[in-house]
C-alpha cells in the first residue's frame, strides 16, 4: 500500500479573446466554481470582467492593452507561487508519514514532479510504500504494527483517499491480529484447563 499526496495543477491560460458583457454576466457562477479548481482561468475571468466595469458595455471596445499583455506573466506568477506552496505541502505531508511510521516505511518517499514556468521542478505529489504484513507468530506485535500505521497514515492535517484506504487497511490487520491473539488466549485457557484436571485426577 502507498500513502499518497497529490494535488491538481492547472495549466497556464493564454490570453483568450474577450468575451461580451452578456456572456461574462450569465457565466458568473460557472466561473466563480474555476477559482478553486483552476485558479488561472479565474484570473482571466476576473480579469475580463474588470475591463467590462471600466467600458462602455454597448461599445466594441477592446481590453486594455496593458492589462492583456500582463495576462501571461500574471499567471505564471500565480503558477509559481501555488506550485512553491505545494512542494512544500507534498515534502512536509510525506516527511510527517516516514517521521510517524517507524521504520514500517519500505524506503524513502517517491515524488512526482511538475517542470514551472521558471524550468525549475516542483514536488506536486508524493508516495510511501508501506509494509503491511502481519509479524509471523506475534498477533500482539501485528497489532501495534497496525496501530502505529493507522497513526502515520491519518497524522496530515488533510489525509488523501490513499491515506484514508491506508488506514483502513491497517485497521483491517488490527482487527484481524486481535482476533488472532483471542484464539490464541483460548487455547492456552482450554490447554491450562486441562492440564488443572489431569493433575486432579492423579492426585484424587
Amino acid at each position: 500500500m502507498k500513502l499518497f499526496y497529490g494535488n491538481y495543477i492547472p495549466r497556464i491560460t493564454p490570453v483568450l479573446p474577450i468575451p461580451p458583457l452578456e456572456r461574462v454576466t450569465r457565466s458568473v457562477r460557472r466561473w466563480e466554481a474555476y477559482k478553486e479548481i483552476d485558479p488561472l482561468r479565474w484570473l482571466y475571468w476576473h480579469f475580463v470582467r474588470a475591463a467590462h466595469k471600466r467600458t462602455d458595455s454597448k461599445t466594441s471596445e477592446a481590453l486594455p492593452g496593458g492589462i492583456e499583455r500582463s495576462l501571461p506573466s500574471l499567471a505564471e506568477r500565480l503558477l509559481l507561487d501555488r506550485l512553491r506552496t505545494l512542494d512544500r505541502r507534498v515534502r512536509t505531508h510525506e516527511q510527517l508519514h516516514m517521521a510517524l511510521l517507524n521504520g514500517f516505511a519500505k524506503g524513502p518517499p517517491s515524488y512526482t514532479y511538475t517542470i514551472g514556468p521558471d524550468g525549475r521542478l516542483y514536488a506536486t505529489g508524493g508516495s510511501i510504500e508501506v509494509d503491511l504484513r502481519a509479524v509471523p507468530g506475534d498477533p500482539e506485535a501485528t497489532m501495534r504494527k497496525a496501530r502505529m500505521i493507522r497513526r502515520a497514515a491519518l497524522a496530515p492535517g488533510s489525509p488523501s483517499p490513499q491515506d484514508r484506504r491506508v488506514a483502513a487497511e491497517a485497521y483491517r490487520l488490527e482487527m484481524e491480529a486481535r482476533r488472532e491473539m483471542a484464539r490464541q488466549e483460548e487455547e492456552l485457557g482450554e490447554m491450562a484447563t486441562r492440564e488443572t484436571g489431569r493433575y486432579v485426577d492423579i492426585y484424587a
